[in-house]
């Protein structure tokens, strides 16, 4: 039996509203998020165990065709973790690079990555895109960047607001533990609003980390730079390379509700056996394993925040009426 992933909180499901899909997509992205037929708010997902990957390929299975075939790639590792394939990056060469699409650059967005970072002297970029340009009399910084900081276990999230850098961080020294990401499996969420209060917001392991007000300004066709994997500055050559492993990187052109975001985390949990901070709502296969790929959720937190319909990678579609 495949097993699902599900949850309800604070009311009874009896409506549901999905703005990500329509009744001809099948949700069979992350977690059941998300359709692979190109025509959901799903725009990137590479995953390292899916496709036909190489050391200086990665294939997008959003549909999209998104690959990424750019960079001075990174090695390729079967059966790396947990049974899946992982990508290993050297912090000093290796990346993966796309030109510039603009539905990787949208007005606002959610990502996650599944990472391993090791220490290294400098800021690692897991995902870049970003432009930093001179145009008379200003400079201009547009797009974001996730790092890891310098020697230590910080996650930093950059955006560029036009004349300026923002940047979010992540301490990792809280009341109830003292969790280090470093040399080990972790997830990084990133979400971006356009507008409105607390419109940037950043979770690592599913922990609520930071949310802020800052702007940001996307990088766009009239002054186009690539998209990086492992790497950033994106406006010149490769910097800020990353040392240590990836295994899948997600994006969607939305900012997804909370209810989807919590499903992703559990798909994540239980493929590269990352434990969560908060919303833990699977059980792994009694230590056989056998079907964590599989995860794919529905449920509703609060209000809008509802998913409902979800099939996943299995065979099984779960839906809600």
């Amino acid at each position: 039996m495949i097993k699902y992933l599900q949850f309800f909180a604070f009311t009874i499901i009896s409506i549901f509203i999905n703005p990500l899909f329509s009744q001809a997509q099948v949700p069979n992205g992350p977690g059941g998020v998300g359709s692979t037929n190109g025509a959901s708010d799903l725009v990137l997902w590479l995953d390292a165990d899916r496709g036909n990957n190489t050391n200086t390929k990665w294939t997008d299975q959003s549909g999209r065709g998104f690959d990424f075939r750019e960079g001075n790639g990174a090695a390729f590792q079967a059966n790396s973790v947990n049974g899946y394939s992982t990508y290993n990056f050297d912090g000093e060469t290796n990346y993966f690079q796309k030109p510039f699409e603009q539905e990787l650059n949208p007005d606002e967005f959610s990502v996650f990555t599944a990472s391993k970072v090791k220490i290294n002297d400098d800021y690692q970029a897991v995902i870049s895109s970003r432009n930093e340009y001179y145009e008379f009399p200003n400079f201009n910084k547009k797009g974001f960047v996730l790092y890891s900081s310098i020697n230590s276990n910080h996650w930093l999230y950059w955006t560029g607001s036009g004349s300026d850098w923002r940047v979010y961080n992540v301490v990792w020294h809280h009341t109830n533990s003292n969790i280090s990401t470093l040399n080990q499996w972790s997830i990084q969420n990133i979400n971006y609003k356009h507008s409105g209060r607390n419109n940037t917001s950043l979770f690592v392991d599913s922990d609520y980390s930071v949310k802020t007000s800052h702007p940001m300004v996307a990088v766009t066709s009239d002054k186009p730079a690539p998209f990086r994997i492992g790497a950033g500055a994106n406006e010149g050559a490769a910097r800020y390379h990353f040392k240590g492993d990836i295994g899948e990187v997600i994006m969607y052109k939305s900012a997804i509700n909370e209810a989807q975001r919590i499903i992703i985390d559990n798909y994540l949990s239980a493929k590269y056996n990352i434990p969560l901070a908060e919303n833990n709502y699977y059980t792994h296969d009694d230590g056989n394993k056998v079907f964590d790929h599989h995860v794919a959720g529905i449920g509703k937190t609060t209000g809008s925040n509802v998913h409902n319909d979800s099939k996943g990678t299995g065979i099984v579609r779960m839906k809600s009426p």
